[in-house]
């Protein structure tokens, strides 16, 4: 019969063998949640959970805020921006005020220049009428004393021969005009007449006229009731109603 002792001692040694064989379990520092072995007291709890959850999310609220920190910068820097533009487009109606007084300064220019020049238009428009104006009545007259410079010429002409044709009408008189003179002094009657409406006026026995006849000399005579031509002492001549010569001669006047 063996030794209870005995057996409990080599029970022992088997015992403690068995334990320096096996690996001893890791601490708590060590191990980690896929290395523990499933147990009773290390079951997930909804409250663990809820805390698991917390833990990490406030875990990773730092990152987030870091990026969130980044944004508040961007903005700012668009807020800046903003803030640029907004001073630039209050800035630039002084801009477009300062740019446009200029250009107005120039538009004032411009219209001065146009009434200027509308004036000086109106001016020579006035000045070119008043000299077509003045041309027009330069070829009218010129044209009214071309004809009376003619006639004037006509006139001329015809005094300087009235001496001619006062000793054709003595020699006619006398019977001393004849043959190839007498012709020449008829003929040059003629032409006179015709181109110059020469005639000669004043008989004897016409009433007396002081616009066309020069007395001489004046008698009373019984025989006549109003002024008359008693004789004719030197022929007178006109051209149309124009006298170029009174018809001198002695007048009867009544009693």
């Amino acid at each position: 019969m063996e030794n209870p002792d005995r057996g409990s001692g080599v029970f022992s040694e088997a015992t403690s063998q068995a334990g320096a064989d096996q690996p001893a379990p890791a601490t708590g520092a060590g191990r980690t949640g896929e290395d523990a072995p499933a147990s009773s007291s290390d079951e997930v709890t909804p409250e663990a959970a809820a805390d698991s959850a917390a833990t990490q999310s406030s875990a990773e609220e730092p990152a987030t805020s870091d990026g969130d920190g980044d944004q508040p910068e961007a903005g700012k820097a668009e807020d800046s921006a903003e803030s640029v533009d907004t001073t630039e487009a209050e800035d630039s109606p002084d801009a477009d005020s300062a740019s446009d007084t200029p250009a107005g300064d120039n538009l004032a220019d411009l219209k001065g220049q146009v009434a200027q020049l509308s004036d000086d238009l109106a001016r020579s428009r006035a000045e070119t009428y008043n000299v077509q104006r003045e041309y027009s009545a330069y070829v009218r007259r010129a044209k009214q004393q071309a004809g009376s410079h003619r006639e004037d010429g006509r006139r001329e002409v015809c005094e300087a021969l009235l001496s001619v044709l006062d000793d054709i009408q003595a020699a006619r008189d006398a019977d001393d005009l004849s043959g190839p003179f007498a012709a020449i002094a008829t003929k040059l009657e003629q032409t006179l007449g015709t181109v110059c409406q020469l005639e000669r006026y004043g008989e004897a026995g016409e009433e007396f006229d002081p616009m066309r006849h020069d007395a001489l000399m004046a008698n009373e005579s019984a025989d006549v009731d109003t002024p008359t031509i008693a004789q004719v002492l030197q022929p007178g001549y006109r051209m149309g109603e124009r006298v170029l010569r009174a018809t001198k001669v002695m007048v009867h006047n009544p009693q």
